[in-house]
């Protein structure tokens, strides 16, 4: 029979997809394809055919099995592990979850120094961790050289809604590929037989197996034995009996040996499946031989053999009875075990079998369970240790349902969890260690079910049982736990105590844990609004530094945000700048991911736009790894795209912020958003509404113990909002709230002298009202943001009070300074007040307006140089590049590149 390559029939489409998908690849500009089909119509052939065009790629091709499981991440680690040995997924990384899927992105940019093809095939039977790492590989790499192709059957649906939540999001293309037409089918009938069918022979065919490629072969074959076919209206098994008649011929002992194969998987060791069928190794080889001359198996190395086709194997699988199945599964676990098969591999043949009370199956199931919690795969922990309950009963340890608590964590299902592990503490008597262990899964478990109250009680008998057992060490740790995410989610008043405990237990402890909790402690003392003495800090940053721990990388961030709102803005730099590279080091994003957004608002107090950008779209990026922080992250990457005139994006990020905190029970990402909202608002002349905002701000930081004002900087706008509804109760107010954190608060010191003048012109005296802005501006040398707001406002107030033209020179001021730091929100606002004093507001299209970087930006983007390049002409990101041009764009009134070059005579007047 001659060899051809049939499915390429009617595949023209998804083959110039192909085509274009390598092209792009190539070009630095990578992407996603799937390929969705029923089994059979020819997917595996699409791949074959990208690997046959993939010239000067690095290929890796990993396959999805409905039965084998040897590994989590199993179809990702065939492909990367072949393009990279150095892969993570080869060592199954033991640091969770989104540090694992870190750790992958990064090795994969290291490896993309040529373009890259990741080829998947049948990821239907992918696990739930290999879709969410396919997922986030596809969302990373749209600017590297890479190229993943996938091919799927739409059920189970898994796979093709992830690969359609990609395509509606711009990240993939997705084709459904069809069924053989009539003219089609016969073609392939000709090619495949040799010789030109009758029509009814054809027709017969085409209608038997619904243009179905991998079923046409299998009529041919039919043909070719029997002299004909069955008719398609009268056999309701036409499907079965093709696939299985492949079979016929190749002996008893070669069909038992295929049946028993098959519970092994697609792929499978030849010698476990002989055991299963009774043949010793004279029978195993004849089965093989046989098989490999009908072309249904194919023999590979090291005793594993495969299924030439998926389709083979569950036709045989199929037709096995359910009691012969469950044997043969936990036969097959018995072998496996014995010949000391992979654990995950032996784990998945004991989830399918009857193994209740089986001792060696429950520890060969709780290991799985727990290696796979290790290397991040919650799914594949959650099914092997849901079996290893099974296998256990009612005497399963309860370190078993601890770690399927884990587990239901990692795959985002607190509320079980909460189940799982109340269930524990309640039932079962423990002692020690493993009580402190059920009680912290219980709290990390209510925390994140947003049952602060249950997380509470569980911590708070966590730490005094330790501490009693006088493990002071691990009662501190658990504390600290409980601190830092009790600061996030339910405010600094909620954390204190639990920082405060900590610290008490080490106190006389000079070690690392000991610094960290002087240092959560301190951050809540502050953000409380109680002193704290920063030299304790100082002290304990440096701790850290001296033992260099990349695990506490988060404690030395807890610094630098200590060192931001002391003033000691260097320190702060220098802290989050060491955090980074210990996180980075530990390869942990939702670290890297707090310390970016710690760096954004640090920048965004040094009015370094550009800076604060790139660190909070770096912050928001890593949130589909780890979304501890992803809230935060867009609460502050809001604020800022607001600043840099961004309106729309920065109101759909804010939303963002504002729906995923509401689900989670964070109260940080709340007041960001607010902040943000409560600007625009006020921009744009919504008094009422903007109150509304105003007063929900005051509220919210309130109930949660935040007094400190340059955390999240929103009574400065709460006073200017309060005073444009002429609330001027609710002003004294906040100056009072203020007044006495003013003598060493930089933001108190802005809100009290923004609301004293508010009161002032409200009682006429403009020029004292003015005077106050001017002298808190000029206090402003480290927050240049809040020097333009100060100034806006002192010109605002000049000009109602008469005083025009002092009152336009002083907007003057605020509008250069603004054009300077890139703010083009406060540009907009003081250039709009300097022309209703009638100042000369700059007409859009001077090109002395431009600052300095945006200039140089401007001329290498007027010589036609692309965003890339500039960046690598002046050591700056392309996201910085893009900020500087559209700075340019506002300034001067255009639109587009073309408008620039046309304007490039200007850029280089002296």
């Amino acid at each position: 029979m001659q060899a051809v390559t049939p499915d390429l029939l009617e595949r023209e489409v998804i083959l110039e997809a192909v085509d274009a998908l390598l092209a792009g690849a190539r070009q630095g500009n990578g992407g996603a394809l799937f390929a969705v089909a029923e089994a059979g119509v020819g997917k595996s052939v699409v791949l074959q055919a990208a690997r046959d065009n993939a010239d000067g790629f690095g290929v890796g091709i990993g396959r999805g099995d409905g039965v084998e499981a040897t590994l989590p991440y199993g179809i990702l680690h065939q492909a990367l592990a072949a393009i990279d040995p150095r892969s993570p997924l080869t060592r199954m990384a033991a640091d969770g979850r989104a540090a694992l899927f870190y750790a992958v992105l990064n090795r994969l940019e290291t490896a993309a120094t040529t373009p890259l093809l990741i080829a998947l095939d049948d990821l239907q039977w992918a696990d739930a961790d290999s879709l969410d790492l396919v997922s986030v590989i596809c969302r990373r790499i749209t600017s590297l050289p890479v190229a993943v192709i996938g091919t799927m059957r739409p059920h189970p649906a898994a796979a093709h809604d992830m690969a359609r939540t990609l395509a509606a999001d711009g990240n993939a293309r997705v084709i459904r590929l069809a069924p053989l037409s009539a003219t089609a089918t016969a073609t392939l009938l000709t090619r495949r037989g040799g010789a030109e069918l009758q029509s009814d022979i054809v027709d017969r065919a085409w209608r038997l197996t619904a243009g179905n490629p991998l079923l046409i072969e299998q009529a041919v074959a039919m043909l070719e034995r029997d002299g004909g076919l069955p008719d398609p209206d009268a056999e309701s098994t036409a499907e079965h009996q093709l696939l299985v008649g492949r079979f016929a011929g190749t002996g008893d002992d070669a069909l038992q040996f295929a049946r028993a194969a098959s519970v092994l998987g697609v792929r499978f060791r030849a010698a476990v499946a002989g055991d299963i069928a009774g043949l010793d190794a004279a029978g195993v080889d004849a089965a093989l031989e046989s098989l490999a001359r009908a072309g249904v198996v194919a023999a590979g190395s090291d005793g594993v053999a495969a299924f030439v086709h998926p389709l083979f194997r569950s036709a045989l699988y199929d037709e096995i009875a359910t009691p012969l199945r469950a044997r043969w599964h936990g036969r097959a676990f018995a072998l496996l075990a014995a010949a000391g098969a992979p654990v995950a591999e032996a784990a998945h043949q004991a989830g399918r079998a009857d193994v209740a009370g089986d001792a060696a199956a429950l520890d060969v199931l709780t290991r799985a369970g727990l290696e796979a919690i290790r290397a991040g795969a919650g799914a594949a922990a959650v099914r092997h240790l849901r079996a290893a309950l099974r296998a256990g009963g009612d005497t399963t340890p309860a370190a078993v349902n601890i770690a399927l608590a884990e587990a239901l964590l990692l795959t985002g299902s607190a509320a079980d969890a909460v189940t799982i592990a109340a269930d524990v503490v309640q039932r079962h008597v423990l002692a020690g260690a493993a009580q402190v262990d059920a009680l912290r899964m219980l709290g990390r478990a209510s925390f994140y079910a947003g049952s602060l109250a249950s997380a509470d009680a569980a911590y708070d008998e966590a730490v005094t049982l330790s501490a009693d057992r006088d493990d002071t060490t691990t009662a501190a740790e658990v504390a600290l736990e409980y601190a830092a995410v009790a600061l996030f989610a339910a405010g600094p008043a909620h954390s204190l105590p639990m920082a405060g405990r900590a610290r008490q237990l080490v106190s006389d402890n000079t070690e690392p844990v000991a610094a960290a909790a002087t240092l959560a402690w301190t951050l809540a003392n502050i953000l409380n609004g109680e002193a704290a003495p920063y030299a304790d800090a100082v002290a304990a940053a440096a701790t850290l530094r001296r033992h260099n721990i990349a695990d506490r990388a988060a404690s030395l961030a807890f610094f630098g945000a200590v060192a931001t709102l002391t003033g000691d803005l260097g320190a702060a730099s220098d802290a989050l700048a060491t955090a980074h590279d210990w996180a980075t080091q530990r390869g942990d994003p939702v670290i890297i991911s707090f310390i970016a957004t710690a760096t954004a608002m640090l920048a965004l107090r040094c009015g370094d736009l550009a800076a604060a950008d790139l660190a909070a779209s770096r912050a928001v990026a890593l949130g589909d790894l780890g979304p501890a922080g992803l809230a935060w992250a867009q609460g502050v990457a809001g604020e800022v795209l607001h600043h840099l005139g961004k309106d729309d994006e920065s109101e759909a990020m804010s939303a963002a912020a504002t729906a995923l905190a509401t689900s989670r029970h964070e109260w940080l990402p709340l007041l960001w958003a607010d902040l943000t909202n409560l600007q625009r608002l006020r921009a744009r002349g919504r008094v009422a509404d903007a109150v509304v905002v105003a007063k929900r701000l005051a509220t919210v930081a309130r109930a949660h113990g935040i007094a400190e004002a340059c955390f999240v900087p929103w009574a400065q706008e709460a006073v200017a909002v309060h005073a444009a509804a002429s609330d001027f109760d609710a002003v004294a107010a906040l100056v009072a709230e203020h007044e006495v954190a003013s003598a060493t608060c930089h933001q108190a010191r802005v809100v009290v002298a923004r609301g004293l003048a508010a009161l002032a012109e409200h009682h006429d005296d403009t020029a004292a009202a003015a005077a106050l802005l001017e002298s808190a501006a000029a206090a402003c040398g480290d927050a240049p943001l809040d020097a333009v707001r100060l100034l806006t406002e002192a010109g605002s107030v000049l000009r109602r009070g008469g005083s025009v033209a002092q009152g336009r020179s002083i907007l003057g001021d605020a509008v250069r300074r603004a054009n300077d730091s890139g703010a083009v929100w406060l540009a907009e606002r003081a250039t709009a007040e300097l022309h209703v004093a009638g100042g000369r507001r700059r007409r859009r299209g001077e090109a002395d307006e431009l600052t300095a970087a945006e200039r140089r930006v401007a001329l290498l983007a007027a010589d036609g140089l692309s965003n890339s390049e500039i960046a690598a002409a002046l050591f700056l990101s392309p996201k910085t590049v893009d900020t500087h041009l559209q700075h340019t764009y506002a300034k001067l009134g255009i639109n587009s590149r073309r408008d620039l070059i046309r304007r490039a005579a200007e850029f280089t007047q002296d």
